[in-house]
């Protein structure tokens, strides 16, 4: 089971009655398609409320990975970066309902350890462009050449968007990388 921290923005949230539905949960991803397909994540919330939604990906999920990878996992290496765009939208897709400029950050933590890598340094980076913008792109690369013949993930990347007029969507999608 996952544990997410609450944020200022999850405690309004649950103060405000019908902000984000019943659970007043963060909105998660249910995980990304076939490469090159234009996809959308199930409602979570109530609609009409915003929410992050997948609009493109490139990359081609493993079909054997642990639940805890909300957007599941990928093997990445120096010559195959992977993209998700992603937007906040209050009508559930990227076409329409696009809702403020929001700031996007990534964590990526070194899942034998726990340790949190510095922005844009380490083994694994996830950068966002642009940023701020609505919507954004998040390319996660890695500098080992070669992904290994028995790849497990080793590197978690949590993805968050925030804005001054909506508030903050902590952690809404974590991928897991093998290396």
């Amino acid at each position: 089971m996952r544990f997410v921290r609450p944020s200022a923005f999850l405690i309004a949230a649950a103060m405000l009655s019908g902000c984000m539905g019943s659970t007043g949960s963060t909105p998660s991803a249910v995980g990304a398609m076939s490469s090159h397909q234009q996809i959308q994540t199930k409602s979570l919330v109530k609609s009409g409320s915003a929410q992050p939604v997948l609009k493109f990906t490139n990359a081609r999920p493993d079909t054997s990975c642990p639940s805890e990878y909300t957007g599941g996992c990928y093997e990445v290496d120096a010559g195959n970066p992977i993209a998700f765009e992603w937007c906040v939208s209050s009508t559930g897709n990227c076409s329409s309902g696009l809702v403020g400029d929001f700031e996007w950050t990534s964590t990526v933590t070194v899942v034998k350890t726990g340790k949190v890598l510095k922005p844009g340094k380490g083994a694994v980076t996830a950068i966002w462009s642009p940023d701020p913008g609505n919507p954004s792109t998040v390319t996660i690369a890695a500098k080992a050449k070669k992904i290994g013949k028995k790849p497990k993930v080793t590197y978690a990347v949590s993805l968050s968007a925030c804005s001054s007029s909506i508030g903050c969507f902590s952690d809404f999608v974590t991928y897991g990388i093998e290396v």
